[in-house]
């Protein structure tokens, strides 16, 4: 979870919406993480294992945004996976994780019987993703700011203005 804070706090300082390179829910990223942890409690051979590249496996780990979107989304059990999980007694493992990454399960967001359809009703659509929604404060602050700013460079550009008159109005009166 660090990693998604640490991104999203910078998304947000540099006022860049998440969703400019992640369109995966945080609902999908945290059943994600979850269903990797369960995978690592059920198969102890894949508790402390993780792969080195990325192949869009439960068990990739990286600290790249695109390759854990790949992860996220690709909902993908590797065959070395697989072959571990097998090794430790669970040989349809990998097809029941799959098939909950893929989240058919949740059904369609107009279904009122479905999960989806019951997060809908309570106004979030876990099928898209919103980014980081600044506050009212912050956006009072933003336009301060750009307020303040103008009104700097106008006052510089009147005194510059003003100075060159004197000068030029100063400069008259000698002659």
């Amino acid at each position: 979870m660090a990693f998604t804070r640490g991104y999203a706090t910078r998304c947000y300082r540099q006022r860049r919406p998440i969703t400019s390179a992640w369109s995966a829910t945080i609902v999908e990223f945290i059943l994600t993480l979850v269903m990797r942890e369960a995978v690592a409690k059920i198969s102890p051979s894949l508790a402390r294992s993780m792969h080195l590249g990325t192949k869009g496996c439960i068990c990739d780990f990286t600290d790249d945004l695109e390759e854990a979107r790949l992860k996220v989304l690709s909902a993908f059990v590797c065959a070395f996976c697989r072959e571990a999980m097998a090794r430790d007694g669970h040989p349809f493992l990998a097809d029941e994780v799959v098939r909950i990454l893929k989240r058919d399960w949740f059904g369609p967001s107009d279904d009122p019987q479905s999960p989806a359809g019951i997060s809908a009703k309570l106004g979030h659509n876990p099928f898209t993703t919103q980014g980081l929604q600044a506050t009212q404060w912050d956006k009072f602050a933003e336009a301060a700011h750009g307020e303040i700013v103008k009104s700097i460079v106008k006052g510089i550009g009147l005194l510059v203005t003003a100075s060159v008159l004197v000068l030029v109005s100063l400069s008259g009166f000698r002659h």
